[in-house]
């Protein structure tokens, strides 16, 4: 990981020398703010592009628009309106069409209203969420199958399908992918 090196003044001044030590900078820099590396300007997911998408469904939400992407955030909101408590899963597609074998994010109590909030790695597969509700409240890491391409799509599911009202925010993030 490279350093950030910040700018010094006299260094940047109208008639400073153009020197080595400056020259560094301008190399290091760009590579540090990028890693994220301590110190260094963080880049606003503004400038990713497409970040946010907010959805609401009976039973099951597809997230798209996630192509060029390393992750993704996903904030859901549900109300199951059954006195069982069912699954909530997530299912990960390069195509929108074909999905990954589903990956269990969440437990949604019976009659009740409640939220899990997820960060998935598209790389990776590994999920980690929390939910919480009247009755309970945890979390849960799993690693969910990707797929051969990269991921654009997202099925998020509660069991229960056309018991459980779901709204979906996802913010995708960490940057673009090379």
């Amino acid at each position: 990981m490279a350093t950030y090196d910040p700018p010094i003044d006299s260094q940047t001044d109208p008639d400073a020398p153009l020197t080595s030590n400056l020259g560094k900078r301008w190399d290091n820099n760009p590579v540090a703010i990028a890693e994220g590396a301590s110190g260094a300007p963080r880049v606003s997911p503004a400038a990713w592009g497409h970040t946010v998408n907010a959805y609401s469904a009976i039973g099951t939400v597809t997230v798209d628009g996630l192509a060029l992407y390393g992750g993704v955030v996903i904030d859901v909101k549900y109300r199951n309106s059954v006195a069982t408590g069912v699954d909530m899963t997530i299912e990960l597609s390069d195509d929108g069409v074909s999905f990954e074998t589903a990956a269990v994010v969440a437990t949604v109590g019976g009659s009740t209203d409640g939220t899990v909030k997820m960060m998935i790695d598209f790389a990776t597969g590994d999920t980690l969420s929390i939910y919480a509700d009247g009755d309970d409240a945890d979390h849960v890491s799993v690693t969910a199958a990707t797929p051969t391409g990269d991921v654009s799509h997202i099925r998020v599911t509660a069991a229960g399908g056309s018991t459980t009202t779901l709204a979906v925010m996802s913010m995708a993030n960490a940057g673009i992918v090379a």
